[in-house]
């Protein structure tokens, strides 16, 4: 009887050992955490830039209003793919930069660089915007979640 009480015990005593241990690891060995639940304003525009976006809006509206995605990746690399309704689907690669409020990119190194000004930014939606020719011209875009942009 001793025997199988010592046997009892120790199983007992190793099982909740083992329990302790894991539950202790498991604390331990957390995975980091990303800043996914900051909130927007705790961000800063570059990074809450990289990631895809479509084009939902344009003012004043492009004629006809061709579809438009642009991926920014951490690495200050950019893709814009136009969806031409006469020439096909156009992909455009650059580079950007974010300074404070300004996002400037360049697609083709014959022409300037191109200084937008970033009107709103939030983890969803994308508002920038650019004086040209004397026209305020303010496009909004959503983030895709969906699988990269279109190929």
């Amino acid at each position: 009887m001793i025997r199988s009480t010592r046997l009892a015990f120790s199983f007992g005593g190793a099982l909740i050992c083992a329990i302790l241990f894991a539950v202790a690891g498991c604390q331990l060995h957390e995975e980091p955490k990303s800043d996914e639940g900051a909130t927007d304003q705790a961000k800063t525009p570059a990074k809450l830039i990289v990631g895809t976006w479509k084009r939902v809006k344009q003012t004043p509206p492009s004629s006809p209003p061709n579809p438009q995605t642009v991926e920014y990746k951490t690495d200050g690399t950019c893709t814009l793919w136009l969806e031409d309704f006469k020439r096909g689907l156009e992909v455009t690669s650059g580079t950007y930069k974010v300074e404070g409020s300004r996002l400037v990119q360049t697609f083709n190194p014959e022409f300037p660089e191109i200084n937008l000004d970033i009107d709103e930014i939030s983890r969803d939606k994308l508002v920038i915007s650019i004086m040209e020719r004397g026209v305020h011209h303010v496009v909004e875009y959503e983030r895709v979640y969906e699988a990269r942009a279109p190929r």
